[in-house]
C-alpha cells in the first residue's frame, strides 16, 4: 500500500463517515472480494521478500497470465452470485445520492 500511495484503508463505516457534511444519503454499502482474500495474503507475503519498491511495483502491477486472470474472474462471479453480502472482503462499495 505504501508503495503504490494508498495511503487509507476504509471499512463501511468509516467510508460512510466520508459522506458526513456532503448532503448526501447513503443508499448501500458493502465489501466485495472475500473470496480473494487467501489470495491476496499469499500474494503480500511474497512481495514482502522483494527489497526494493520498484520490484514489488514491477511484480504487483503485473498481469497474473490468462489461465489465472480466469480463474480469478470467475471466482468473482461466483461470489457476487452466491454471496450477496459478505461480511468482509478485499474492497468496499458505497452507493449515495443526493436528496430529492
Amino acid at each position: 500500500d505504501r508503495v503504490v500511495g494508498h495511503l487509507r484503508r476504509y471499512d463501511r463505516t468509516s467510508l460512510g463517515g466520508e459522506l458526513d457534511g456532503l448532503g448526501l444519503d447513503e443508499i448501500d454499502s458493502r465489501y466485495w472480494g472475500l473470496t480473494l482474500l487467501p489470495a491476496l495474503i499469499a500474494r503480500a507475503a511474497l512481495l514482502r521478500l522483494k527489497t526494493d519498491d520498484r520490484s514489488i511495483l514491477e511484480a504487483g502491477f503485473r498481469p497474473p497470465g490468462p489461465i489465472a486472470h480466469r480463474l480469478l474472474k470467475t471466482t468473482m462471479r461466483l461470489e457476487t452470485l452466491l454471496i450477496k453480502r459478505p461480511p468482509l472482503g478485499t474492497s468496499v462499495m458505497l452507493s449515495a445520492r443526493r436528496p430529492p
